[in-house]
């Protein structure tokens, strides 16, 4: 391959002609960012900065990306001064060069057709890349038939066709993305998806769910593991991320009527025994509200198969799927009937590659084995059907508690991380609130509401206890009184024509 120098222009060009590109389509995406901020996230759903053919713009895409993370200005001069800072900023053309990406640029609020003929390039180029080197193996000598072979390997099998392309890298192809990311940890900014629970997140390498691993929410029934499973969700979508919610245990219907539960204020259970008209308004609202969240939920989807084609689709529409979340693992079906064990581990692996695959974190809820003995703690030994589910997952983390006394809103549960690739085992503690079946922080209830820890057998009142039931008086009041207050605040977001949602 003849290797050229032509100012911003990336150098490969084989046999003399220029690689697919197309400059007019980078600018106007670059043009219509500056025009319309807004526009930064709709851009950053559908390409990467090594999308880009034009050295130049690919930086400055770069730079707004960075700057929208920060919540900072996208506008020229704070472009330019940080392309300056970095030594970049003559070799995209200067401040002048920045300027001018406005001009002609029709003012519009979608850049998605401009984003398809950047992507579509993009694809050709990697794909140009990939038969070259099989080329250049063939005219060396080696065995067509091992070619071929490596070219199969190399080709990802989805619908995308070289959208994602697997094959070893050099440092210098990464050096860009690398370097970009390791400018944003500067800055504060990870590419982890927050679970929303901050005694968690600050445990958890990257400060939330990285791209490309797997973790397993495992626990005894009943203990709140697919509760918790679907917080982190919703929080992720209250976040911005679009995420794709797999039950094989309840119909969707049921999963919305744990967000709207959640949401609204409203017991889980009154919401199918009967609603009163005022009960009936505020879902209705909260349902409204809903709509726009970026929460897809499949309930019949089996095999790892259909997922991966799933997450095709979506992203060749332009809705790249953030996060994926299965409930729960043993009731998908594998490629290995007749032993459990193979197939269970042919779905733990097939979970493991569509992370990896389509470099996006993934939850599986895991039940785990029936303790013959002593109730104890739970290891790593415990997920049920295989241990290949502690071979490939990232992490681990275990949903574990006693019996809730009755009549109590909130009771405890324990999440105990056991395993965490390059990352700190922990133990943290969570109020899940029974009515609405979902889990909060010590931040979300207050410093001043302590919740008794739930104990496996619930004893009668006793003249020693009086304390201990006057204290859960107390918080019980000032659990009433939080309830108020954030019904308060919905009711002025509502006022204010805010169309959000959140777990407050």
């Amino acid at each position: 391959m003849k290797q050229k120098q032509s100012g911003m222009e990336r150098s490969d060009e084989p046999f003399d002609r220029p690689l697919p590109n197309s400059s007019e389509a980078e600018h106007a995406i670059l043009g219509a960012i500056l025009l319309e901020p807004d526009l930064i996230h709709q851009a950053t759903r559908l390409l990467k900065p090594g999308d880009f053919y034009n050295q130049a713009h690919r930086r400055i895409y770069a730079v707004m990306v960075i700057l929208a993370n920060e919540s900072m200005p996208i506008e020229s001069i704070m472009i330019g001064e940080r392309l300056k800072k970095a030594g970049y900023l003559e070799q995209c053309g200067g401040f002048s060069f920045i300027t001018n990406l406005t001009y002609g640029i029709p003012h519009s609020t979608n850049i998605t057709h401009y984003a398809d003929v950047v992507r579509t390039h993009s694809k050709a180029r990697r794909a140009i890349d990939l038969c070259e080197r099989h080329v250049e193996a063939l005219l060396e000598g080696v065995d067509p038939k091992e070619v071929l072979e490596r070219l199969f390997m190399d080709v990802s099998e989805t619908k995308e066709g070289y959208e994602h392309l697997r094959r070893p890298m050099s440092l210098d192809e990464m050096y860009d993305d690398q370097a970009l990311r390791y400018l944003m940890f500067l800055k504060g900014i990870s590419d982890a998806t927050p679970t929303g629970f901050p005694e968690i997140d600050e445990k958890l390498l990257g400060g939330g769910l990285v791209p490309s691993f797997l973790y397993y929410i495992a626990g005894r029934p009943s203990m709140g593991k697919t509760t918790f499973a679907l917080d982190v969700v919703c929080n992720a979508a209250d976040a911005g991320k679009r995420c794709l919610w797999v039950t094989r245990e309840m119909p969707r219907s049921s999963v919305i009527d744990r967000m709207v539960a959640a949401k609204s204020g409203i017991e889980r259970f009154k919401i199918s025994a009967g609603l009163t008209q005022k009960q009936h308004d505020i879902i209705l609202e909260t349902l409204e509200s809903m709509r726009l969240v970026p929460i897809i939920i499949d309930d019949f989807s089996e095999t790892i198969e259909e997922l991966d084609g799933w997450l095709a689709d979506y992203e060749r529409k332009g809705q790249r799927i953030d996060l994926l979340a299965a409930d729960y693992v043993q009731l998908f079906r594998g490629d290995r009937g007749g032993n459990r064990t193979n197939e269970v581990s042919d779905i733990s692996r097939g979970f493991k590659r569509l992370a990896v695959k389509w470099e996006i974190p993934v939850i599986g809820v895991s039940q785990l084995k029936r303790g013959d003995g002593p109730r104890r703690e739970p290891e790593l030994s415990d997920l049920r059907e295989s241990g290949q589910l502690e071979q490939d997952a990232d992490a681990v983390i275990f949903v574990d508690g006693g019996v809730p006394e009755e009549g109590l809103d909130f009771y405890q549960r324990d999440f105990l991380c056991k395993k965490q690739r390059e990352g700190p085992l922990f133990r943290r503690t969570l109020s899940m609130n029974a009515e609405l079946v979902t889990f909060r922080t010590s931040s979300m209830l207050g410093h001043s509401a302590v919740i008794k820890r739930p104990v496996p057998i619930v004893p009668a009142p006793t003249a020693g206890k009086a304390n201990d039931y006057e204290e859960m008086h107390d918080v019980k009041k000032e659990l009433d009184r939080q309830k108020a207050r954030g019904k308060a605040a919905k009711q002025n977001k509502a006022a204010a024509g805010q169309n959000t949602y959140g777990f407050d």
